[in-house]
């Protein structure tokens, strides 16, 4: 397992000597990390946890992990700093992912377009879309995931209540729900 905040973009290349990696978590705060990175990224076959946080990756990024399925857990923070931003775009190319079962992302643009994708990770049973804009519209595609989800958090979304209640009905095996709210961060309350 690697965990840093101290990582360089220069280090990378060092990395891949570590191919058996099973756990990678990368803080950009100090560093410059890339879509180009994420090619580096891809050649470490062996992950079966990725967490990316605070790093300059955009849709383009996300789309060389594809090739990594044994990832079971991706966690995507706040992307998109210096150029570039993640999308909702970016879930289609996971859905190669047959083992991938908890998937992280904050601060989409375009949240609504991942939902499309979400039924196609079939290992799928944590969710969580903390800090994005879904509308009370998209939430019907939530309940797409019928069965498969045990674990949900769409915190601070734009959807209303009685649309929340209705998509959660769809999820009977929930056994963890974050849907907090605080009105500073948007204007259409949930509660």
């Amino acid at each position: 397992m690697l965990h840093t905040s101290k990582a360089t973009s220069l280090h990378l290349p060092v990395l891949l000597r570590y191919f058996s990696l099973k756990r990678l978590c990368i803080r950009a705060i100090n560093c410059f990390l890339n879509d180009k990175h994420m090619e580096c990224v891809s050649k470490m076959a062996q992950l079966e946890h990725l967490a990316l946080d605070r790093a300059a990756i955009s849709d383009k990024g996300i789309g060389h992990l594809r090739g990594l399925n044994k990832l079971k857990s991706l966690t995507l923070g706040v992307n998109g700093w210096t150029s570039g931003s993640i999308t909702g775009a970016c879930v289609e190319s996971l859905t190669g992912m047959d083992q991938l079962r908890v998937l992280e992302i904050w601060h989409m643009e375009n949240a609504g377009a991942a939902l499309d994708h979400l039924p196609k990770l079939t290992a799928l049973d944590t969710l969580l879309l903390p800090r994005n804009d879904l509308k009370s519209t998209e939430l019907p595609e939530l309940g797409k995931l019928g069965n498969m989800l045990k674990s949900l958090n769409i915190s601070f979304c734009r959807a209303n209540e009685p649309d929340i209640i209705k998509c959660l009905s769809q999820l009977p095996n929930l056994t963890a729900l974050d849907i907090s709210y605080d009105s500073t961060h948007s204007s259409m309350p949930i509660c």
